[in-house]
């Protein structure tokens, strides 16, 4: 892709999914826009694309498939505004949400969602293969059918994503409210215990700024800061994303750290993009709360140049930008967009 574009994963199969989808299912699993939203391309290929890992040096990406019933992981080819499809494996699990690269770039480690299971798959020429390890929960999760998980998300463990901080993998669960942490040696994932969080408080992503932890728990609608020093793990912070006065429902989406030391979170019932600024101790200052333009925004992203936020909000069909400057997002655009579920940015 020559110039800055914008790719929009949109779900196409609700039956798969494990939660409610109430926006319009798309007839495209992929749109392609303008920095300015305008159309591009659409393309058709998998189902429910959930989440884009690109690889930062060349032109490829590694795309979640999500169902209850399956996984998938596909392999993009991406050149002259063209997405071109090499290859799907197995994500041998079900649910599959997130992907992240090792320190060394030649092997992705894969997140199952329903069944908690945790794969790594090695990078030949940079397409993704078959796994050649997997680590499955504890106890194994004994959930069937949708129902049963809606009805407690926290009977069983969901790990939700990774990321590594040195050579440790540290792997939110929001099931059992656990930060699992796990030494990578050899392309292996050896258990090195758990950090215990509050009940109820579900964290789904976790991001690295220097030596701290920011977890954005998805039930208790917050932003978890952990110190992660020598061995040892420390609460520094936690703070709301939503007003003190709000009290309907909501669980937190994405999160996002800039360049310039901020911190955005999506917030889904509440539905806005809530606004924090990075302190020189690591800590969090709350700037603002501001609509998100539509209901339930899932995923975000912002440009290369961090001039403007895209915001996907699932279940009104939108996509929305925002023009930021020093931190603030002012809304410029709105686009017509079903079931926006993960935005890249190129």
């Amino acid at each position: 892709m020559s110039k800055e574009n914008i790719l929009v994963c949109s779900y196409n199969q609700k039956k798969k999914l494990a939660h409610v989808l109430r926006g319009e299912e798309s007839k495209n699993t992929f749109s392609l826009y303008s920095k300015n939203l305008e159309l591009i391309n659409t393309y058709t290929e998998g189902y429910n694309p959930a989440f884009i890992l690109k690889h930062p040096n060349n032109k490829y990406l590694y795309v979640c498939y999500e169902s209850i019933y399956e996984g998938h992981i596909a392999t993009f080819k991406y050149d002259n505004d063209t997405l071109k499809l090499i290859n799907t494996v197995s994500s041998n699990g079900k649910s599959t949400c997130y992907l992240c690269f090792d320190p060394e770039l030649k092997n992705i480690i894969n997140i199952n969602y329903w069944d908690s299971s945790i794969t790594i798959h090695p990078l030949d020429n940079n397409i993704l293969m078959e796994s050649v390890y997997e680590i499955k929960p504890f106890i194994q999760n004994n959930i069937y059918h949708i129902g049963d998980h809606l009805d407690d998300r926290q009977s069983t463990s969901h790990h939700h994503s990774c990321v590594f901080h040195n050579n440790d993998l540290y792997v939110p669960d929001l099931g059992t409210d656990k930060i699992d942490i796990y030494l990578y040696f050899k392309n292996r994932l050896i258990y090195d215990g758990f950090y215990q969080l509050k009940k109820g408080s579900g964290p789904r992503y976790c991001l690295v700024r220097e030596d701290k932890l920011y977890i954005v728990n998805e039930l208790s609608s917050s932003i978890l800061i952990l110190q992660v020093e020598g061995g040892m793990i420390e609460d520094v912070q936690e703070i709301s994303t939503i007003p003190t006065w709000y009290e309907g429902k909501n669980t937190c989406g994405n999160i996002l750290i800039t360049k310039d030391d901020y911190i955005y979170v999506s917030n889904r019932g509440h539905n806005s993009i809530a606004i924090f600024e990075i302190l020189k101790n690591g800590k969090l200052l709350g700037k603002d709360i501001i609509e998100s333009g539509g209901r339930t925004p899932r995923h975000f992203n912002i440009s290369k140049k961090e001039d403007k936020l895209y915001v996907g909000n699932q279940d009104t069909n939108s996509v929305v930008c925002f023009k930021r400057e020093k931190g603030m997002l002012y809304y410029e655009k709105s686009i017509e967009c079903n079931s926006p579920n993960f935005i890249a940015t190129f």
